[in-house]
């Protein structure tokens, strides 16, 4: 009998709906239902329980002790750390005369672990949503979707992740004065050069159409069906319209993006060393790179230091330098990472 009563005590259904209350107690249990009856009175203590339940498992506490606060800039993308806490902050960020500051990436990262708060300068709140935004309208001119994937993946892993030094510095004033004035420069330029192109064409096609050769079969000109077909298998000397020159599209730029290093406990941001893995981000759905584009970013990665037993040795390869990593990624594929080294290519199923 004894036994019997202990099975039923235990078999009795927690009430989350105390833990919603503002005054503290011991958890109580609720009045155990032998079965369901219909009724209206258990529906509802039904309903209530399974929605304190899915508050309850909703709720976002985030820790005290490595919560920080920051201040969003729209402009540049810049957020400012105005209350510095957790180690997070160790492997993170960047120091603007005295002041922490975090690229788009890094502060998406925090408020996504729910260990940063972030203010406009307006006051409000700023989301998770807000920093996709901004990161996917590139509106620092350099993070992309496919960047923050890659970044988001290896910090999950563990590894610290860094801009490249080509894209980590932040340009000074003067510098940026002088950017849009190159810009429109250009742009002036490139529609000059495309007015002229349009204009020779239009000036030429008569001229083209007048001196081309007559086309070899005219109304009225045959008298019987051999005598067409004879004259129509004789090839047409005219010059036609895909042989005319085209002016071909600069392939994409690929350049190194992230630099990767193993966590290690005496690492530093201010001297981070040489780092163990480059990774340079693509997309999926982009054509392969051509061979200029890689062989420009084998020169670059050769005049750079790397580390000696950062790559095992590719199978019936000699040399695991120089060599980076191209993650290719997807909509919904995921990541894909390849090893490229000078005389090899390895795909990297398990992520050194």
């Amino acid at each position: 009998m004894n036994q019997a009563v202990e099975d039923d005590l235990l078999d009795e259904v927690a009430d989350y709906s105390t833990l919603l209350k503002s005054k503290g107690g011991v958890f109580k249990r609720g009045n155990k239902a032998f079965a369901p009856d219909d009724t209206d009175q258990q529906a509802s203590a039904l309903t209530s329980a399974r929605q304190a339940f899915y508050e309850l498992i909703g709720e976002k506490r985030p820790l005290t002790g490595s919560h920080c606060s920051g201040i969003l800039n729209r402009e540049d993308g810049s957020t400012l750390v105005t209350v510095p806490k957790g180690n997070h902050l160790k492997v993170m960020g960047h120091s603007v005369h005295g002041k922490l500051y975090l690229h788009l990436e890094e502060a998406a990262w925090l408020i996504d672990r729910q260990a940063m708060d972030v203010r406009t300068s307006d006051n409000a709140h700023g989301t998770f949503a807000d920093y996709c935004a901004l990161m996917f309208s590139s509106s620092d001119g350099w993070i992309s979707y496919e960047k923050y994937q890659v970044f988001a993946f290896l910090k999950r892993l563990g590894y610290i992740v860094r801009r490249a030094p080509s894209h980590s510095l932040q340009p000074a004033k003067d510098e940026q004065a002088v950017v849009p004035r190159q810009a429109l420069w250009s742009w002036m330029y490139q529609g000059a050069m495309r007015l002229w192109t349009w204009w020779c064409h239009r000036c030429m096609d008569p001229f083209r159409r007048l001196f081309a050769p007559s086309l070899p079969l005219r109304p009225f000109s045959c008298r019987s069906y051999g005598q067409m077909y004879s004259i129509l298998q004789q090839p047409i000397q005219c010059q036609s319209w895909y042989n005319r020159p085209q002016q071909h599209q600069p392939s994409r730029e690929y350049t190194v993006a992230w630099d990767v290093y193993k966590p290690r406990p005496n690492w530093k941001k201010r001297d981070p060393g040489v780092p163990d893995f480059r990774v340079v981000v693509a997309r999926m759905q982009d054509a392969l790179p051509q061979p200029e584009t890689l062989k420009s970013l084998f020169q670059q990665v050769a005049q750079w230091p790397a580390q000696d037993k950062a790559y095992g040795q590719i199978p019936q390869t000699k040399n695991s330098q120089p060599a980076f990593l191209m993650a290719l990624a997807g909509d919904v594929e995921g990541l894909l990472f390849v090893r490229l080294q000078a005389d090899g290519v390895a795909s990297v199923v398990d992520f050194e």
